[in-house]
């Protein structure tokens, strides 16, 4: 079988890694489209070019440096695709973006139609958001998305929610729920931390609760430091024992610090920002419990929480609140609280904290959790399952 897939948020490494996994097949041509340049969080970052198994093309873009996730069109993907003659054309994009819509519109002046596998992450129903009257996007998005979605052979939602938003729809096509990145368990695994790193960066002798993600008022972290104030242990002469570490950078990120303060609990929060990629895994693991205490807002709840198994496989304790699809990735390997809710946290706070064997217990859990489901090598087999199907 011959694939093309197609990525913007390919464009860094290690959201390739499961590529390497499909490439290495010997059944499986796989080609990788992604941007020349593109804006990812807040730099532009240039298309990483692959590690051998797979063939990238890289096209300049139009929007596609303003980071215009879902408005950004490639130059030249018509004779890209022409050239190829794909079996496959998988998607990483949304129904309502305009590289599906223009990806499709190309594949259709094929002799040979391929066969389209889409991914999407969404896990809200958007409609109501594509009509805005006097907005551009509010006439051309829904009328985008129609399109597309009369053209997929096969769709693979990384949500539980998203299953139920396309079948609602009346779509007339199989839809699997596979998450669209995993982990690499040669780099997020268990540690041994250097003991002069967890001298400086945890502030007590107890148990590390820890945080990863951006330091904004819809990832909870305020619930989180109420909740660690109630459940923390200190010792008799009134010193640091359990200790809170929030790794991350953010707009709210002095808020939080004053809450902290006014807590009575600075002394036990080390807020560490700035920490490169590959250093992430050793803050990992130096967590004994990890949270993610996020709350759904209007427009956004949390769709994965990619920080979930990132901990789990360098072996921390796993808590998340019930917003998005944090208790379907957490399963029976951790504790999921009511979002928003304090007391429930601070109760699974203090039950783990103070319980050492539950607390390796669900350790234990988690490492197994995503070794059976979360691997990018698992997640990769589950995508060509999903090839072989569309082809049949």
């Amino acid at each position: 079988m011959k694939v093309l897939f197609i990525s913007h948020s390919s464009v860094v490494d290690v959201y390739q890694d499961k590529l390497r996994h499909l490439g290495r097949r010997d059944d499986c041509e796989l080609h990788l489209l992604i941007p020349r340049r593109y804006l990812e969080g807040s730099r532009v970052v240039e298309g990483f070019s692959g590690t051998g198994e797979y063939e990238v093309h890289r096209l300049d873009t139009w929007f596609g440096e303003q980071g215009r996730q879902n408005l950004h069109i490639y130059r030249g993907v018509k004779q890209l695709i022409r050239r190829i003659e794909p079996d496959i054309i998988h998607l990483e994009e949304e129904p309502e973006s305009l590289v599906s819509w223009q990806v499709l519109r190309a594949a259709a002046a094929l002799n040979k139609q391929p066969k389209i596998v889409l991914f999407t992450w969404r896990n809200m129903d958007r409609r109501q958001d594509f009509f805005k009257p006097g907005e551009a996007a509010g006439y051309i998005q829904p009328r985008v998305e129609n399109y597309v979605n009369q053209r997929i052979d096969a769709l693979i939602s990384g949500t539980d929610e998203g299953i139920h938003i396309f079948r609602d729809l009346g779509l007339n096509f199989p839809i699997y729920h596979i998450p669209q990145y995993g982990v690499n368990p040669d780099i997020y695994k268990p540690i041994d931390v250097d003991a002069a790193m967890r001298r400086d960066v945890v502030r007590g002798d107890g148990v590390v609760v820890g945080f990863v993600g951006r330091l904004m008022q819809m990832k909870g972290i305020a619930t989180l430091l109420q909740a660690f104030q109630q459940s923390r242990r200190v010792h008799s002469d009134g010193a640091i024992r359990d200790s809170l570490l929030l790794l991350g950078s953010g707009p709210d990120k002095e808020s939080f610090a004053a809450q902290a303060a006014e807590l009575g609990i600075a002394g036990a929060v080390n807020i560490v920002e700035s920490v490169p990629a590959v250093e992430v895994p050793k803050y990992l693991n130096l967590m004994d419990i990890m949270v993610l205490p996020s709350l759904t807002t209007p427009k956004w709840k949390e769709q994965f929480g990619r920080v979930l198994i990132e901990g789990m496989a360098c072996g921390a304790a796993i808590i998340g609140s019930s917003s998005g699809e944090i208790p379907h990735v957490i399963g029976d390997a951790g504790r999921v609280f009511r979002e928003g809710d304090v007391n429930n946290l601070s109760e699974h706070l203090k039950e783990l904290i103070e319980n050492d064997e539950l607390r390796s217990q669900l350790q234990e859990a988690g490492k197994r959790r995503v070794a059976e489901h979360y691997s990018n090598e698992r997640i990769a087999a589950k995508i060509y399952e999903v090839y072989r199907g569309v082809l049949k």
